[in-house]
């Protein structure tokens, strides 16, 4: 019995210390490049009074 906890103890440990090195591993894998700074730097949030709607701030038409 004694033999029986200690091999269930080991496994528990084991598979414990794998997971978050393969989650880690997934993690990185799916990550996008990064983005070009012309996109980020636009300024399309911003519009003239008369066309507000020629803004979008948050990508569904919100200006400021």
């Amino acid at each position: 019995m004694r033999r029986r906890i200690w091999g269930t103890a080991a496994v528990l440990a084991l598979v414990t210390g794998l997971v978050p090195v393969t989650s880690a591993q997934a993690a990185a894998a799916h990550r996008p490049g990064p983005l070009p700074l012309e996109r980020l730097f636009d300024n399309r949030a911003v519009s003239d009074d008369a066309r507000p709607a020629a803004a979008d701030f948050d990508g569904s038409g919100g200006s400021l």
